[in-house]
């Protein structure tokens, strides 16, 4: 990054620390206070229930082999349950000392504040990850990394109890050593079994980003391709090595606990179907534009013009090895996406969901501000990185605010304190008819072990359900009678846009865009 490499302002190295401590600390805040509801409104998140609780009950029990068995209860996810056994075991602990249920509101505020943690490592690991692609330049570095703070998408999975963040963290972990491996002396290969191994875990953690894996193989390649030697080829091989190390682990598990950890890799595919195979090349456009707004389609512009200046660099040298470490791998990553799309789009294999798009958000930035850095005079150069910061920073506060507001069916009825086992069915509305239409039932929506004292009887709960597609009209609007009184009212949480793109068609999601879910509760008068 020769366009770049000017000193950073004396005042920036003075109080580099302090700024970092207290961008930190703000974006803390800011998360933390995302947290206490929304936790087991998807029907994945219960596989956390069925994996890690499980395990550290069978383990409290001394059932070690129940134990073993339940790491691989996931389908193809054994990484995700193995880490999961901290928050876990803390909330075993707090059922304990407190009498928390496992299920209940408050005991659920654990695995999410373990989530704001695993989100803020990484920022952190992106941060690092900057410094090394930019060279050293703070300014570029730290206004990367505030940008993909505060990006929606890696808001929108706090509150949530997936996989997603804590396998990026271990994959950008891998590229930050992978990207340091010129200044790391050869004697000492500790770091490349890290490297091995977390790449390794981030793949057995959610196996749906295994173009991040290669975007960690294609790191170690570019150096071996630009400058071989024989620490180069070690390094590669010790790294390589451990991740097929990792792998054996979870397949040799598996064996001993009579499960196929490939075969449940292989069927893997088969589940990702929930939602639109035309629209496999569009919808990474469709969802930077419907979810991440005026900073979504920031990301689309600079990117499609770090693409087209690495064409016309390409066409003016003629030669490959004058391209970039990272533009190296924004092609890895564009060839994966366009894989992706292939398989969704002519063989109809799998489909797109926001959360595969996720992987791909740490090369989207890099590429932004990469472009960025390069434009000249430096006055236009400061306006493009101010413009793209206020930019994120209007369309976060849009989307903070929305998101607070955002009601889950689970959490209504806790705060309400419904008693859901004694609701009448005639009791429950739901004003939309869907093909795969899951109710308001106790296993869905009710806290095992947790009966409400209120009595629900006197109320009419309307749109208590997850929906899944399609998603037809309203086709029984429900009018409360003039003597009814509102207990509650609010918007579904599958009616935010972010959610939408989790499985929806892309009619779906216009129809709750022009007609949202509302969920309410009414009074019956006595």
């Amino acid at each position: 990054m020769e366009s770049i490499t000017k000193d950073d302002p004396a005042w920036l190295k003075k109080h580099l620390i302090l700024i970092l401590t207290v961008l930190l600390s703000l974006v803390f805040i800011l998360k933390i206070a995302l947290v206490g509801k929304g936790a087991f409104s998807g029907i994945d998140e219960f596989r956390y229930i069925n994996g890690s609780i499980r395990a550290i009950e069978y383990l409290s029990a001394g059932q070690f082999n129940e134990f073993a068995t339940s790491l691989f209860s996931t389908h193809g996810r054994p990484g995700d349950v193995l880490v999961r056994l901290i928050p876990a075991a803390i909330q075993y602990a707090a059922h304990f000392v407190f009498g928390w249920n496992l299920e209940s509101r408050e005991s659920l505020i654990i695995p999410q504040i373990f989530n704001t943690l695993i989100s803020l490592l990484l920022i952190i690991l992106f941060y690092k990850v900057c410094l090394r692609i930019f060279s050293n330049n703070r300014v570029i570095s730290l206004s990367a990394s505030v940008f993909f703070a505060l990006l929606i998408n890696n808001n929108i999975y706090i509150r949530h109890i997936f996989p997603y963040d804590l396998s990026m963290v271990c994959f950008l972990a891998a590229l930050l050593i992978s990207l340091r491996e010129e200044s790391i002396n050869n004697r000492k290969y500790n770091a490349f079994i890290i490297a091995g191994i977390c790449t390794g875990l981030g793949f057995a953690i959610y196996p749906g980003y295994y173009v991040f894996t290669a975007i960690i193989f294609g790191s170690f390649f570019y150096t071996l391709l630009h400058s071989f030697s024989k620490r180069a080829l070690m390094n590669t091989a010790i790294f390589f090595g451990a991740v097929l190390l990792m792998q054996f682990f979870f397949v040799a598990s598996g064996w001993l606990c009579g499960v196929s950890y490939i075969g449940e890799l292989k069927n893997l595919t088969g589940t990702i179907n929930m939602g639109t195979y035309e629209e496999g090349f569009a919808f990474i456009i469709k969802y930077l534009v419907q979810v991440e707004s005026i900073s979504g389609m920031i990301l689309i512009l600079f990117n499609v013009i770090f693409f087209a200046m690495l064409l016309y660099k390409l066409l003016q040298q003629k030669n490959i090895r004058v391209i970039t470490k990272l533009e190296f791998l924004f092609i890895i990553a564009l060839a994966g996406y366009l894989y992706h799309a292939v398989n969704s789009v002519f063989f109809q294999k799998t489909v797109f969901y926001g959360r595969i798009l996720h992987m791909y958000f740490p090369i989207m930035v890099l590429a932004l501000f990469s472009t960025i850095a390069t434009f000249r005079p430096a006055g236009i150069r400061n306006f493009c990185l101010s413009a793209s910061l206020i930019a994120v920073v209007i369309a976060f506060i849009s989307f903070y605010v929305s998101y607070l507001e955002l009601a889950y069916p689970r959490d209504v009825l806790y705060q309400h304190n419904v008693d859901t086992a004694k609701i009448p069915s005639d009791n429950i509305v739901h004003e939309r008819y869907t093909l795969f239409f899951k109710p308001l039932q106790p296993k869905w929506h009710m806290y095992s072990g947790y009966t409400g004292k209120e009595d629900p009887t006197k109320w009419i709960f309307v749109n208590f359900s997850i929906c899944y597609g399609p998603i037809k009209l309203r086709n029984n609007e429900y009018e409360p009678a003039p003597d009814m009184k509102r207990i509650f009212s609010g918007m579904h949480s599958q009616s935010f846009p972010a959610y939408m793109f989790e499985g929806l068609l892309a009619e779906e999601r216009k129809e709750l865009r022009e007609n949202p879910i509302i969920i309410s509760i009414y009074e019956k008068q006595q």
